[in-house]
């Protein structure tokens, strides 16, 4: 059946997204911009889209691009969800600019994390110095 198996990978990849997004969320590696309370709810999204393709496959009910399309504005609409019917508000350069300056941020925080960790190994160098010369 490769409507199970195209299921089970779909679900794999999307659920290993998460966990790996989540970590990062969690870590302080990316920009957080969604809370637990957020993450929980696409969650529960994403089961419920899944869900619905598990269901599908099940009744070997051939599926297009548009079907896809229009189911996930089902269940999102089903939860109370607006649907985005236009291009957004930030224009591609807006948010171009923004990027770039979140990296510059991020290779700043980099640089700085880097920096204290020389001054800790030069401390640490130190310190083995004087304990090796005391004996």
């Amino acid at each position: 059946m490769p409507h199970n198996s195209a299921y089970r990978q779909l679900k794999d990849y999307i659920i290993k997204g998460f966990v790996l997004n989540d970590a990062r969320f969690k870590a302080g590696n990316s920009m957080n911009c969604f809370n637990e309370e957020e993450i929980m709810l696409l969650r529960l999204l994403v089961e419920q889209y899944l869900a619905f393709a598990e269901t599908m496959a099940q009744q070997h009910t051939p599926m297009y691009m548009e079907d896809w399309i229009d189911r996930l504005d089902n269940i999102l609409q089903m939860n109370g969800k607006e649907l985005l019917t236009h291009a957004g508000k930030i224009s591609h350069q807006m948010a171009i600019e923004k990027s770039k300056q979140e990296f510059e941020k991020y290779i700043e925080e980099q640089k700085q994390l880097a920096h204290e960790q020389s001054l800790k190994e030069i401390e640490e160098d130190i310190k083995r110095l004087k304990s090796n010369k005391n004996t």
